[in-house]
């Protein structure tokens, strides 16, 4: 299993991670779903 943390801003993905207002977590597994 793998975590992902996107930073995220007004619903969209923020090109900062020090900058984002907020992360978005995914959780992928062996099949990456």
């Amino acid at each position: 299993m793998k975590l992902l943390a996107i930073p995220t801003r007004d619903g969209m993905v923020d090109d900062h991670f020090g900058h984002c207002a907020y992360y978005t977590v995914v959780t992928l597994d062996k099949q990456m779903k």
